[in-house]
């Protein structure tokens, strides 16, 4: 099966058929919560919900901000919604001069998944993707689709990366916002989060050159914690 979606630019993280450049790092937050804002849009009158996941829920944990190092955002989508919005795609109401949306046709093949999130085994993982004609950044979109049951007894769903949530954890999604725009998020993040990322993806407080500075409730740059320094010090 061939794959649907190809990707270019830094870290792999455009479209390639409407890459244009790398965007400039203050300008891909704008173009990602244009993107968002517009999606969600299109998606509410139709009754369906994405729901905020991987990175982007990491970065709505810490601060309801976008990690400032993301070049995209992730969401989930229940398989029954994906089939509804691919049905309706020509009703959805947004701009289509400036944004695409781009359901992988494997979507509806279930049995093709990985073995492990790491795994490359699968190039069709990606269901949905709403894309940014001008530059290429996107949305990715995954099914949940039923999982067998844990020992537990909790009902669950999976995506094809496979990543697998209870849908006790999900489920009822409540409204938020991640940098002032419309979002839902599962019912109990940190353990959504915690199963996918580890114990201390809500304590890891340095990554990719970047620190979360609590006192500023916000992640900052190494070369920005080095001017915060000199200042201080100066003013000392």
């Amino acid at each position: 099966m061939a794959k649907y979606f190809r990707e270019t630019g830094k870290r792999q993280h455009y479209d390639a058929c409407h890459y244009a450049g790398d965007v400039a790092p203050d300008r891909v937050r704008t173009v990602l919560l244009d993107l968002l804002r517009a999606f969600g849009g299109a998606l509410r009158p139709a009754g369906v919900a994405p729901i905020l996941m991987h990175g982007a829920l990491i970065g709505w944990a810490w601060n309801r901000r976008l990690l400032p190092w993301d070049l995209d955002i992730d969401l989930c989508l229940f398989v029954e919604d994906l089939e509804k919005i691919d049905g309706r795609a020509a009703d959805l109401a947004y701009d289509r001069s400036r944004f695409l949306l781009d359901v992988n046709p494997h979507y509806v093949d279930p049995t093709t998944r990985n073995r492990g999130p790491r795994d490359t085994v699968e190039e069709n993982k990606i269901d949905a993707r709403f894309i940014d004609r001008a530059t290429g950044l996107y949305l990715d979109v995954t099914a949940l689709r039923p999982a067998p049951a844990r020992s537990d007894g909790h009902a669950c769903v999976r995506t094809k990366c496979p990543h697998v949530y209870r849908i006790h954890d999900l489920l009822p999604l409540q409204a938020s916002v991640i940098d002032d725009v419309p979002v839902q998020v599962p019912r109990n993040v940190e353990a959504v989060l915690v199963q996918e990322y580890g114990e201390r993806v809500l304590e890891r407080t340095v990554f990719r050159g970047w620190r979360f500075d609590r006192a500023r409730d916000a992640w900052v740059e190494g070369s920005e914690l080095q001017r915060v320094f000199e200042r201080m010090t100066r003013e000392d």
